[in-house]
């Protein structure tokens, strides 16, 4: 069937008229040549086509299931199927996929009718580079197909523009319908600037930050777990604003707390999802000094845990078990031992594990201690405050001259 695929430029017919009716040629033949002229040049800006059905084609609906769509998003997306598949011809056949964190096939290509969503989604995130991937697969190669997109426009992961340019080279049609919340009046939280990980004992102090629309009074409410910990009334500046709230978890170290922060404004909120924001602290227990002594009767052990440090004698073979063994010890005494018996592999792994993860170490002097110990040009030698390389003029040997005179 013939049909028009910029119909709206038509309306450029009635310039074109006006033209013809104010400025007149004389001639029997002229005016009506000048209306076929702009007649043929106004419908080919029209772009008429003829539309040849092939046989059935294959439609394929791709419905976001994510939170960020409005509330009923769901019936629209159901009502939009029906319609499509209302008005399909008898050999059409009609496929769904579902995605949000994940996509999913909820209704194969067929002619039978669509029964509804079953597929329980994550609805954090929105996947949509998978989810045209899975609707391109079911359209059969060489066939007439359309993809039609029921979405916010929001995405997660891949970019789906790549999807987009294998639907252009197969000549897949790729339709949109959005389906998007009103921003107005929108208060969310924007961020949550707090630690991953604090000591037992140790205040956590959290900044969060406000995106207000307007200048305005707000409330907040911060739980751990279920407990309300902080709440309270801030005046909010039009824009981005930090809310600074301090907590003190209660002491046990190897815990994590759940901490939820939910900021109101005043009336009505049209993305009240983005009102909470949730983290996680762990609360992390002291942990002991590896002491790697001289010998069984050494008194630097008992020294330090007179001192209040908790400590765990090792022997020099431990610290070469990698470094998931260094990563439960808050730093390393080495006491008067030489590197030999520590061993190349342990030196190396303790240097990157000062280096990089922050580790303590502790080197004491002694016999076997240093440059007389073997960490002259060892692994761990970068790791140390101190340089064993001696100066110039320490290498000087001592020289005397003698002279001796015959009288």
């Amino acid at each position: 069937m013939p049909t028009l695929l910029q119909p709206v430029l038509i309306l450029l017919a009635l310039p074109c008229l006006a033209a013809l009716w104010v400025w007149r040629i004389p001639g029997r033949f002229l005016t009506p040549l000048r209306a076929c002229v702009y007649g043929a040049v106004v419908l080919a800006l029209a772009e008429p086509t003829l539309l040849l059905r092939r046989g059935g084609g294959t439609v394929i609906v791709v419905a976001d299931r994510s939170a960020s769509l409005p509330p009923g998003a769901a019936a629209r997306q159901l009502a939009l199927i029906q319609t499509v598949q209302g008005r399909r011809h008898a050999e059409d056949r009609l496929g769904v996929v579902s995605f949000a964190t994940r996509a999913a096939v909820e209704h194969q290509p067929q002619t039978t009718a669509f029964g509804g969503f079953l597929t329980a989604h994550d609805p954090d995130a929105s996947n949509l580079a998978d989810a045209l991937q899975a609707a391109f697969s079911l359209i059969p190669p060489g066939a007439p197909g359309r993809v039609l997109v029921l979405s916010d426009g929001r995405f997660t992961g891949r970019d789906p523009q790549e999807a987009a340019g294998v639907a252009a080279a197969r000549g897949v049609a790729l339709d949109y319908r959005l389906q998007t919340r009103g921003a107005a009046g929108d208060t969310a939280v924007a961020r949550v600037d707090a630690p991953q990980e604090i000591r037992a004992g140790e205040a956590l102090l959290v900044t969060a930050w406000v995106d207000s629309p307007i200048e305005q009074e707000a409330s907040f409410t911060l739980r751990r777990g279920a407990t309300v910990i902080a709440q309270g009334a801030r005046r909010l500046p039009r824009g981005l604003s930090p809310l600074v709230i301090r907590d003190l978890p209660e002491t046990g170290g190897g815990t994590v707390r759940g901490y939820a922060l939910t900021v109101d404004g005043e009336g009505s909120d049209p993305v009240p999802e983005n009102n909470t924001a949730r983290f996680l602290v762990r609360v992390a227990g002291g942990k002991p000094l590896a002491c790697v002594t001289a010998g069984p009767g050494s008194r630097l052990p008992d020294l330090l845990a007179a001192g209040g440090v908790e400590v765990e004698v090792c022997a020099p073979e431990a610290l070469g078990d990698g470094l998931e063994a260094l990563a439960g010890y808050a730093g390393v005494v080495i006491e008067n031992t030489r590197a030999d018996r520590l061993g190349a592999g342990a030196l190396q792994m303790i240097e990157a594990w000062v280096r990089h993860a922050g580790g303590g170490l502790l080197l004491t002097g002694g016999r076997n201690a240093f440059g007389l110990g073997g960490y002259y040009r060892s692994a761990l030698e970068p790791a140390l405050p101190v340089t064993m390389e001696l100066r110039r003029e320490h290498r000087k040997f001592s020289m005397a001259i003698v002279v001796a005179l015959d009288r």
